[in-house]
């Protein structure tokens, strides 16, 4: 809710990222149950590289529901978190 307050992002957004979580989750679902070390239908790294590959895919969906302006907002955010979490631990050390 508070990202999507800060993003003023519009329903269609919101509803297309729901459609992106939900259609991710049941695709790292079914690859988990492809994955069966005993019956060994797909092999660790072929599940590995599954995973990789269903993740960069939501990465990119994700990324083209944004506009340009949101984009930039995300990265401010994502360097502003870096920055505090580098200074957290420098106060700890």
């Amino acid at each position: 809710l508070a990202m999507q307050d800060a993003l003023e992002m519009t329903l269609d957004q919101i509803s297309t990222l729901g459609i992106i979580e939900n259609t991710v989750n049941i695709e790292l679902d079914n690859i988990r149950e492809t994955y069966d070390e005993e019956t060994g239908e797909i092999s660790a790294e072929d599940f590995r590289l599954a995973i990789i590959s269903i993740m960069e895919n939501n990465i990119d969906e994700r990324e083209q529901v944004f506009t340009e302006v949101q984009k930039e907002i995300i990265e401010i955010h994502r360097a502003l978190t870096l920055r505090f979490m580098r200074h957290i631990r420098w106060g700890r050390i």
